[in-house]
């Protein structure tokens, strides 16, 4: 008769995928994985603002552009989505596809200086694809001669 001592543990059995406590606590860099650093982000009400005010501004049919030139290293953005655009599912798919369109966005940037952007998504726009995204923030681009369209 088998010994119910020898039997594995339920709890040291480790199913594929299972990450270990030091794998856990080990984040990817967000640069490597084309996230978006702390850096690349703006980050304290004041610099929206600065942006909204001092900025050039384009709006297109769903978001609006605010784009202010500075002398930091690199291209930073900030998103503004309202609650007008839906309930916090559609808001939160909203600001992943205006991060994904940001990305790629900053690859066809033609300016030579740094540009701190603010992208505000004001309305309900359903069924919006990255591709929909990316055309009508690479249009407001064209408009504030950041991209050619």
């Amino acid at each position: 008769m088998p010994n119910p001592s020898d039997a594995p543990s339920m709890t040291s059995a480790r199913r594929p995928g299972d990450r270990t406590q030091a794998e856990a606590q080990q984040r990817p860099v967000p640069a490597a994985t084309g996230g978006l650093s702390r850096a690349d982000r703006l980050g304290r009400s004041e610099e929206f603002r600065r942006v909204m005010k001092k900025g050039r501004r384009a709006q297109g049919s769903h978001v609006g552009l605010f784009a202010l030139r500075t002398a930091s290293p690199r291209h930073r953005i900030g998103l503004a989505v309202s609650v007008g655009v839906g309930h916090s599912p559609a808001r939160a798919r909203m600001r992943r596809l205006l991060r994904e369109a940001f990305r790629v966005l900053r690859q066809r940037m033609t300016v030579s200086q740094s540009v701190d952007l603010v992208i505000l998504a004001r309305q309900p726009w359903p069924g919006a694809s990255l591709a929909d995204v990316v055309a009508e923030l690479t249009q407001l681009g064209a408009q504030l001669r950041l991209t050619e369209a």
